[in-house]
């Protein structure tokens, strides 16, 4: 576990966390720092600018390609710089960013698994269950949650990490029963139409045969 500073708080300790020097991992980092921010700047640029693709879901995915472009805009910039020469502001700016980016992201995938079991549950009233508006709200909610759980790292150590525990917990809860309660209702469609897809051969069998003994 992550050394606490004598307050008790996470983000406090100004020495004895800064990890050593690895040069090696600039040319690592460099390249993927690239790729996150052009990839997340391409997504959210094509869903702003094509109104077609705005959506709840979409909605939802831009605020993932936020928290990921955070991390390629401001986490990874301020890691290798970290390396070249510790120092304890980028170390709390690091932490505070990476845990903000990481907890919106793990809420949001959570949200999003609740969505597309919403969309197939209730897919004649989802269109006015979940809009647009909605969807930015609960997204714009994750960040207000997200940033208010990140501010307890400079209170108390063990509250922090038992605020991460919790929440984790209930987004892994979340995102596995809605991908269950989804297998099951694509199932339960699969078996359903298997059977109509039965009946219609059977009717158009029982049609030919009567023909032929009509003919």
């Amino acid at each position: 576990m992550q050394n606490l500073s004598k307050t008790g708080s996470y983000f406090g300790d100004p020495g004895g966390t800064y990890p050593p020097k690895l040069y090696l991992s600039t040319p690592r980092d460099a390249p993927l720092m690239l790729i996150s921010i052009t990839g997340n700047s391409l997504v959210l640029a094509a869903i702003l600018r094509t109104p077609s693709l705005r959506s709840p879901s979409t909605a939802f995915l831009c605020s993932l390609a936020v928290s990921d472009l955070l991390v390629g805009l401001v986490v990874q910039p301020v890691y290798i710089a970290e390396q070249l020469k510790p120092s304890h502001s980028l170390l709390l700016v690091r932490r505070i960013v990476l845990f903000l980016a990481c907890g919106v992201s793990l809420c949001t995938m959570a949200v999003i698994s609740l969505d597309r079991f919403l969309a197939l549950h209730y897919h004649m009233r989802y269109p006015n269950l979940i809009t647009e508006k909605r969807a930015v709200y609960a997204s714009a909610t994750l960040w207000v949650i997200g940033i208010l759980l990140s501010s307890f790292g400079f209170w108390k150590g063990n509250i922090y990490f038992f605020t991460i525990a919790v929440s984790a917990t209930i987004c892994l809860f979340i995102s596995t029963f809605s991908y269950v309660r989804i297998y099951f209702l694509v199932r339960q469609h699969r078996l359903q139409i298997q059977v109509q897809q039965q009946a219609m051969e059977n009717l158009n069998v029982e049609h030919k045969v009567s023909m032929e003994n009509g003919g």
